[in-house]
């Protein structure tokens, strides 16, 4: 991951900028280690012009200017591929103009901090729409750290044979896929203990994930930042 790879910093220095447009629901945030700042986008959200705009208010909010940030972080997917796309380009864009490392965040991952902040519970079934008839599951749980840590990589899958088999205990099943395929809360009804189906990935849970990321040195150089489209790469799966 270049020179900026595996160099540990404190939270003193971390001053991020975070951006989430891998769904319907895209934002961008600014996080100054404890407190972050939310900005939603509208349905142009992938306009490179409404995404920097949003940052400039985002940076407003949180009473920071450009120059005092330390790292840009992005969900990398999966999701959209436009969205993913943008949020990629946006955060190279960002990183080689103020010469920060980025931090690339699975957007599956994203909907797990949310749904274990919000819900405190874990570990967590995440499923978002992939369209075609075929959704992006990821199953999560947290680290000592805080971290949400796969249990297994992000996957394509099948609604209607998906089983949950990589977990013996049960799960929150969180995300909005799992309202889009009923079949697969009915398939794996005894091993759900609960559904939040109104959770989305945002930013703000972006910028929770990287602060960890970015303390342990787990970033990158801006053109080492990549997108994580999935379906280009994984074939059906069982999770």
């Amino acid at each position: 991951m270049g020179n900026y790879a595996n160099q540990p910093a404190s939270d003193a220095a971390f001053r991020c900028i975070a951006i989430e447009t891998a769904t319907a629901n895209g934002s961008v945030a600014v996080s100054d280690g404890e407190n972050v700042f939310t900005v939603k986008l509208g349905i142009e959200k992938d306009s490179s012009r409404q995404i920097f705009g949003a940052i400039r208010e985002a940076l407003s909010r949180a009473d920071m200017v450009q120059a005092c940030i330390t790292c840009v972080a992005f969900g990398n997917g999966p999701g959209s591929f436009t969205g993913v796309r943008v949020a990629t380009s946006a955060a190279q864009s960002l990183g080689f103009t103020l010469q920060v490392p980025v931090v690339a965040v699975s957007t599956l991952a994203a909907v797990a901090i949310e749904a274990g902040r919000t819900r405190g519970a874990e570990p967590i079934a995440v499923c978002l729409d992939a369209r075609m008839g075929e959704a992006y599951v990821g199953l999560y749980r947290f680290d000592s750290a805080g971290l949400a840590v796969p249990l297994v990589a992000d996957a394509l899958v099948d609604p209607a044979t998906f089983a949950l088999t990589a977990f013996s205990g049960r799960v929150l099943a969180a995300g909005p896929g799992w309202s889009v395929y009923p079949q697969m809360l009915e398939k794996n009804k005894d091993r759900i203990s609960g559904v939040a189906t109104d959770i989305w990935p945002g930013a703000a849970a972006i910028a929770v994930e990287a602060r960890e990321l970015h303390r342990q040195g787990r970033v990158m150089a801006p053109h080492e930042a990549l997108p994580n489209y999935v379906r280009n790469k994984v074939t059906h799966q069982r999770t």
